[in-house]
């Protein structure tokens, strides 16, 4: 579940939830009938979305999806590789149809005016762990915390420190999405990602022996026990 708000006092906030194996639905509240409705619906399922899949019939768990927090976009991570953008609509556009009164979105909830998918393959943004959107820019970035070649514990001493993290500028009316910048060498037991509200914004990279800040422009990292270790084996100080 996400919550699509961009903090405008006169706009009620949405709800974006996801289904297996990969529906979203949006709802906000109606005055009308004291309750939620459904604003909209998208499914990548069927025969014509076969093809994301892959071949598999099952996956690990279903989709996740997270909110831009200005309410620009939502993020749906479908079959592994999929990335679902649901661009919201501009306030004053109306999605409503000619046989419906027109109201504005300025006076209503946040909606979501359309989807389309981005293949994480094409972009070499292999084995995600996690995203999350970032503050502090004019369009919305999307930073994906991914594995570039799996490891595990019992392979430590020949591989570690495969993970990284890329942060894509997503630009909706272009549906393009190039990558601003990264940050390679993280440990292969990172996790999760989180993002820094401002004025510090950023990223924290939570891993299971050290959490790492990134941006932009500097980075740092805190050891949170004696295993952690530097990409080149020297333990942190």
């Amino acid at each position: 579940m996400a919550v699509l708000s961009d903090g405008a006092e006169n706009r009620r906030d949405s709800i974006a939830l996801a289904f297996r194996d990969a529906k979203i639905t949006c709802l906000e509240f109606d005055d009308a009938i004291h309750g939620l409705r459904t604003s909209s619906m998208h499914c990548f399922e069927g025969p014509e979305w076969q093809h994301l899949k892959r071949g598999r019939e099952s996956f690990a768990w279903g989709p996740v999806i997270k909110s831009d927090p200005l309410g620009r976009c939502g993020a749906a991570l479908i079959y592994g590789l999929q990335m679902a953008i649901l661009k919201a609509a501009q306030v004053g556009q109306s999605l409503v149809g000619e046989d419906e009164p027109t109201r504005a979105l300025s006076s209503s909830a946040v909606r979501v005016e359309s989807s389309y998918l981005i293949d994480l393959r094409a972009l070499e943004t292999n084995h995600v762990k996690d995203f999350t959107f970032v503050h502090g820019y004019i369009e919305p970035v999307l930073v994906i915390l991914h594995e570039r070649e799996p490891t595990w514990a019992g392979r430590i001493s020949s591989k570690h420190h495969t993970c990284m993290i890329s942060a894509f500028s997503i630009s909706m009316t272009l549906k393009q999405h190039p990558v601003i910048w990264s940050a390679a060498n993280l440990p292969h037991d990172a996790y999760q990602i989180l993002s820094v509200p401002p004025p510090i914004s950023g990223v924290l990279v939570v891993c299971a022996n050290s959490i790492h800040y990134h941006s932009q422009s500097t980075s740092c990292s805190l050891a949170l026990n004696n295993f952690s270790s530097q990409p080149d084996g020297r333990y942190y100080l």
